[in-house]
C-alpha cells in the first residue's frame, strides 16, 4: 500500500508516460524498472503482474493499493471512456487537495498543541525540581509563609499525592472511549467537534470542503449524481455529518434536487445551497462545487490564521501569569527572611 504522496507520484509517472504515447502496461513496467525504493518497487511489481494476468487498472488499484471506491471509480470511468490520462489527472488533483487540507488542519492544531505540551512540561519541571527545594529551605527556616506560597505548596502536595490516580483515570477514560463507548456518546462527540471555540468553525469548513470537493470531482469525471453522492457520503468519517448526508442521499434518491436536500439538512450555509442550485439549473454542478470548495478553502485559511493569532498571545499571557505567580510565591518568603536577618 502506498501513502498519498507516493500514490500521487505514481499516478504522475503513469500519466506522463501515457501522454508520451506509451500504453499502460509498458508504462508501469518502466516505472517498476526505474523505481529505487524497494517497498515501492515491490508494490509496483504486484501491479505489473496483476495487469499481465488481464485485470483492469482500476481493479488492480483497489485490490493492491487499497485506493478506496473514490479513486477507483474515477479511474474506472476513465478506462471506460478511453480517457485514462484525464482520470489520472483528476486523481492527482484529488490527492493533492487531500494532502493540502490535512496539512492545513495539522497547522491549525499543531501550534496550540505545542504550547500546551510546553506548558505542561514547565508545570512538571517546577513541581518536581523547583518547589521541593524551596519548600525544604522555608521549612528549615521556620518562616511564616504568605498566602500565594501556601497555595503553591498545597497544589504541589496535591499533585505529588494524586498524580498516579490522575494517570489511572486518564488511562481508564481512554480505554472506555476506545472499547466501551456507546453510539450515542460517539454521536455527541462527533457533533461537539463542530461547536468547539474557533477550531469548531475550522472543522466545519473542512468537513464541507472535503465533501463538496469529492462530490464535484466525481461529477466532473462523468459519474451520475446519485452515484457521486453515494461515494461522497461513503468517504465521510464524522458520524454526525455522515448521518445528515445519508438523509440527503435518500431524499435525492426519491427525486429531490441535491441543493434542496442539502438545504433541508440545515448543515450547509444558504450561500452554498444557492450556488449549488444554480449549478443544477445550468447542468454545471461539478464546476460549481469546485468554485464553492475554493471559497470554503479561503475561508478556512482566514480562520486558521485567526486561530494562530489568538492562541499565541493568550498562551503567552497564561504562561506569564503562571511564571509571575510562582516567582512571587518564592520571593515573598525570601523578603521576610531577609527582613528578619537585618532586624
Amino acid at each position: 500500500m502506498l501513502g498519498d504522496l507516493e500514490l500521487m507520484w505514481f499516478f504522475r509517472q503513469v500519466q506522463y508516460l501515457l501522454n508520451s504515447g506509451i500504453s499502460l502496461y509498458p508504462s508501469i513496467s518502466i516505472i517498476y524498472n526505474d523505481a529505487e525504493d524497494k517497498r515501492i518497487k515491490k508494490v509496483i511489481k504486484e501491479i505489473v503482474l496483476s495487469l499481465k494476468e488481464g485485470n483492469t487498472f482500476s481493479n488492480v488499484l483497489h485490490e493492491k493499493l487499497h485506493t478506496g471506491v473514490f479513486i477507483t471509480n474515477i479511474i474506472k470511468v476513465g478506462e471506460h471512456k478511453g480517457t485514462l490520462d484525464h482520470a489520472l489527472n483528476k486523481a492527482i488533483d484529488y490527492l493533492q487537495r487531500k494532502i493540502e487540507l490535512k496539512r492545513k488542519l495539522i497547522n491549525a492544531i499543531s501550534y496550540p498543541t505545542l504550547l500546551t505540551i510546553l506548558s505542561v512540561a514547565i508545570l512538571f519541571w517546577v513541581n518536581i525540581q523547583i518547589i521541593p527545594n524551596f519548600q525544604e529551605v522555608y521549612q528549615q527556616a521556620g518562616v511564616d509563609l504568605p498566602l500565594p506560597t501556601r497555595i503553591l505548596f498545597f497544589m504541589h502536595g496535591f499533585f505529588v499525592n494524586n498524580w498516579l490516580r490522575f494517570l489511572l483515570m486518564f488511562v481508564v477514560l481512554i480505554s472506555v472511549s476506545l472499547f466501551l463507548i456507546r453510539k450515542d456518546i460517539k454521536m455527541f462527540l462527533a457533533k461537539t467537534q463542530f461547536v468547539l471555540p474557533v477550531y469548531g468553525k475550522i472543522y466545519y469548513f473542512f468537513t464541507m470542503l472535503v465533501f463538496l470537493s469529492d462530490f464535484g470531482t466525481l461529477q466532473q469525471s462523468g459519474i451520475t449524481v446519485i452515484k457521486s453522492l453515494r461515494l461522497s457520503v461513503d468517504s465521510v468519517t464524522n458520524i454526525f455529518f455522515k448521518e445528515k448526508m445519508e438523509l440527503v442521499y435518500n431524499k435525492v434518491l426519491e427525486g429531490s434536487k441535491v441543493s434542496k436536500a442539502l438545504e433541508e439538512s440545515k448543515f450547509f450555509p444558504n450561500m452554498v445551497v444557492q450556488m449549488l442550485a444554480i449549478g443544477e439549473e445550468s447542468s454545471a454542478l461539478g464546476d460549481v462545487c469546485s468554485k464553492v470548495s475554493e471559497h470554503l478553502d479561503n475561508e478556512m485559511d482566514v480562520l486558521i490564521h485567526r486561530l494562530i493569532g489568538l492562541i499565541g498571545p493568550i498562551s503567552l499571557v497564561i504562561i506569564g501569569v503562571f511564571v509571575a505567580f510562582v516567582s512571587i510565591s518564592f520571593l515573598l518568603p525570601l523578603f521576610r527572611m531577609t527582613s528578619v536577618i537585618h532586624a
